[in-house]
């Protein structure tokens, strides 16, 4: 292995298990964003950092949204996202029943509250929730989506119908929500890059 190889490697092993937060074209070309590397580089990132990509701009424009209001991560895993969201000035609180392999691989250990369920965390002074990939065919998302007040927003990362939540979250999304497709988020969802193959997304919700 040459020289530049084995800084590439170090680079891509800051990124992908340590979970170093880098830009979204700098993501792109460490970890050769596309099909033929997609699964080998996604499963340590998913071990070790998170489920969905995080970079530099995902945290930029999580922060313009929420501003200053009071936020919870509710399935905050590793902590990764709510941690660096802390780090960059957002009021945000992470909990997680850390009953997998983020139990005993936790970067931010005493960052993430363990809890036997996040749902009882919100509070009606949370102006956000943050929900990133839920548990698939379970009900914990229909369940955090009935707990929001009127006014409270969603801030929600995944696949519609596919690898996350099940039918009636998504049937209360339609329901007793409305979507903010405009402003800000569209910041966000544009910028946001996935594996291939994968189709999660960042969609804002408020409660009607």
């Amino acid at each position: 292995m040459g020289y530049n190889q084995r800084i590439r490697k170090k680079q891509r092993n800051k990124i992908l298990i340590e979970g170093r937060i880098v830009s979204n074209n700098k993501f792109k070309e460490v970890s050769e964003h596309n099909r033929f590397h997609s699964f080998k580089y996604r499963t340590p990132y998913v071990r070790n950092v998170s489920w969905s990509i995080v970079t530099k701009e995902t945290i930029a424009n999580l922060k313009n949204i929420i501003g200053e209001g009071r936020c919870i991560d509710v399935c905050a895993g590793s902590g990764h996202l709510a941690k660096h969201l802390k780090k960059a000035g957002v009021k945000i609180e992470a909990v997680d029943k850390l009953e997998n392999w983020y139990f005993k691989h936790n970067p931010a250990r005493g960052f993430v509250r363990k809890v036997k369920c996040g749902i009882s965390e919100i509070k009606p002074y949370h102006d956000f929730v943050i929900m990133s990939w839920p548990e698939y065919n379970t009900p914990f998302a229909a369940e955090v989506a009935n707990k929001l007040l009127p006014g409270q927003k969603l801030l929600y990362c995944g696949e519609n119908y596919g690898c996350n939540g099940n039918d009636e979250f998504f049937e209360i999304l339609r329901d007793q929500f409305t979507e903010i497709e405009e402003g800000l988020i569209e910041q966000l969802a544009d910028g946001h890059i996935r594996w291939h193959g994968i189709h999660d997304h960042w969609q804002l919700y408020v409660k009607n």
